[in-house]
């Protein structure tokens, strides 16, 4: 975004935003000390807003579901792998039983009591690894549940974290909403500031929001 579109934009913010004010109260009058002092605050904001607005649609039309493709994909795998080797130590766990009965009713040789050894080592890998497959899944499980039930929004830190930017666009619309409350007595629904910051980019509110 070039600094000329991006100084068009605010101007068309700050016309629309005056237009909406006005059309909430005629007597509403821009010219004053203070009515300039606070659309110039307001204006100091939309970088910080509309590069927000746009993190958030990057992340509810791209990231996420990239995300939740991502975990889907993995649990499958996870789950398939879980089921192989439970599959396999069923198998091996009743093969090492009976070997354990034989040994309780004879005197084992050396080779029966080598491959009881074997097998017992066996099995108690594929529990560990069965183990922690079993956590991984519930973790990856837990992480898409909350995933698709968050109502943030996050970036992408360099090392491939998620961290919440919902936070920072709560408190700009907040300051916005102090600044309109506490000079022109009056408020502007956070959806209709959007919509307007929408139309200042010349995009459609749909595809934003």
């Amino acid at each position: 975004m070039t600094n000329k579109t991006n100084k068009h934009q605010k101007i068309k913010f700050i016309e629309a935003l005056k237009h909406e004010l006005k059309t909430i109260n005629p007597d509403i009058d821009f010219n004053g000390v203070i009515a300039e002092l606070t659309l110039s605050a307001i204006e100091s904001l939309f970088d910080k807003l509309a590069s927000l607005l746009s993190l958030q649609q990057q992340w509810e039309q791209k990231i996420k579901p990239e995300r939740v493709s991502k975990y889907n994909h993995e649990i499958q795998t996870l789950t398939e792998s879980i089921n192989r080797i439970k599959k396999q130590l069923s198998i091996e766990q009743k093969i090492q039983n009976e070997k354990l009965k034989q040994f309780k009713e004879s005197s084992p040789n050396i080779e029966d009591a080598l491959l009881y050894s074997h097998i017992k080592r066996w099995t108690d890998s594929g529990f560990r690894t069965l183990l922690s497959l079993q956590k991984r899944l519930d973790k990856l499980q837990d992480e898409l549940w909350k995933l698709n039930h968050s109502t943030n929004f996050y970036s992408i830190a360099s090392d491939g974290s998620l961290i919440d930017k919902s936070n920072e666009t709560n408190k700009i619309f907040e300051n916005i909403q102090n600044h309109l409350q506490g000079n022109f007595y009056t408020s502007i629904a956070r959806e209709k500031l959007k919509k307007l910051i929408s139309q200042s980019q010349g995009e459609d509110d749909d595809e934003l929001f």
